[in-house]
């Protein structure tokens, strides 16, 4: 199936009130009238509010994602169920945003929305922990990574793209996991990964047929690793 780009979208985003099937919402613009956004390989993130202002992300899609629909209906169910502290509710809202595009047929197409989730990314912070030589906040930082890690470990999913752009660290401190476009849960073994995650945190034989619970060990490793060597021996 073939999807909107990204400036299909933000045409529709621009004319929101008349796009959206159920969701009431308003997008931020910039300084040249458009909608704000975040670009990915598969999706746009736009930051907007919704009827009673609370801020928002939604997600649109920009290519296809094989079971995508039983992929973020199993993953809501999950994020609702299980109460994890590094996960974002979200909602799957099927043929929401109707979209006149350039290369796909107009209509409805599904998106994603969930809670904006304020804050930086892990990497911004490391980066700024380290220029001011605070390594007691990194210390803190590998101990949360690892209560993190642990956390997905014990529950027997995995997220599937564990990265520095994907760990968010939120003004309360706590870390928030997003972009579960990759994301395995037991209910979805014997489905192939929709990608393969970013080749600086992922292991270099990983292919599309990997897709089980220990999707994740490798980047765990990684990223636990680069935050103990900056610690003092």
């Amino acid at each position: 199936m073939t999807f909107p780009v990204l400036a299909d979208y933000k045409a529709a985003l621009s004319n929101a009130k008349a796009r959206f099937a159920t969701l009431q919402v308003t997008p931020f613009k910039d300084s040249r009238g458009h909608p704000q956004f975040l670009a990915g390989n598969f999706a746009g993130v736009f930051r907007v509010t919704d009827s009673e202002g609370s801020l928002l992300a939604i997600k649109c899609f920009i290519r296809d994602l094989p079971d995508l629909e039983r992929r973020y209906q199993a993953i809501s169910g999950f994020v609702a169920a299980s109460g994890s502290p590094y996960m974002v509710p979200l909602r799957f809202h099927r043929d929401e945003l109707y979209v006149t595009s350039s290369i796909a047929r107009h209509g409805e197409y599904p998106v994603i929305s969930m809670p904006w989730v304020p804050g930086r990314t892990i990497g911004a912070l490391v980066q700024t922990l380290c220029d001011s030589d605070k390594r007691g906040g990194i210390a803190g930082l590998s101990r949360a990574w690892a209560r993190l890690c642990l956390d997905l470990l014990n529950r027997g999913v995995a997220h599937g793209d564990l990265k520095h752009d994907n760990i968010l660290i939120g003004p309360d401190g706590r870390l928030k996991l997003i972009d579960y476009d990759s994301m395995y849960l037991p209910e979805l073994s014997g489905l192939p990964c929709t990608l393969l995650g970013s080749i600086n945190f992922q292991h270099p034989e990983r292919n599309e047929t990997h897709f089980d619970a220990t999707l994740d060990h490798f980047s765990m490793l990684v990223m636990q690793l680069s935050l103990r060597v900056t610690l003092p021996p």
